[in-house]
């Protein structure tokens, strides 16, 4: 990605609360899914953390480390300031390169950041550095039909 292109990202997605579709009530309703002990201490990685929408979530909710990483800077220096607790670790670093051990994160959460690598190929690299017991929760803007559901037809309005 070039710098200019990288500017333009940043510029139409800042001063924004979340850099993609979502609101903190699916992103507990999700967290809820995963039934992942509230009181454990995970090791979380937020892939695409963007400013943080969703990781203040994950932190309100839940007990652990969070990684926080993603490739824009300006949004990781937003991140800091609006979440500055010692468990959240934000890092400039692409998702392709993580630096963790196999079988070590109980939860990767990737709220509209996955497409970057590909749907499939995107499962298929996290998988091996989840836990046993350990979850992907992921979203991204799809549908299956001709028309796009409202809920997306209003996002992109």
């Amino acid at each position: 990605m070039t710098e200019e292109q990288i500017q333009y990202i940043v510029h139409i997605h800042e001063n924004m609360d979340r850099q993609g579709p979502g609101s903190d009530e699916e992103t507990r309703k999700a967290l809820e899914i995963t039934g992942l002990d509230k009181h454990q201490h995970l090791e979380i990685l937020d892939l695409g953390c963007g400013t943080g929408a969703q990781t203040r979530v994950l932190n309100e909710n839940l007990n652990g480390s969070i990684h926080a990483f993603d490739i824009f800077e300006k949004f990781l220096n937003e991140l800091k300031t609006q979440l500055p607790f010692p468990n959240v670790k934000p890092k400039l670093n692409p998702m392709e390169e993580l630096p963790f051990m196999y079988d070590s994160l109980d939860l990767i959460w990737a709220e509209g950041a996955i497409y970057n690598m590909g749907f499939q190929n995107g499962l298929n690299y996290l998988r091996p550095f989840l836990r046993t017991g350990g979850f992907i929760s992921l979203s991204e803007i799809t549908w299956l039909s001709e028309e796009r559901p409202k809920e997306i037809e209003d996002y992109w309005k």
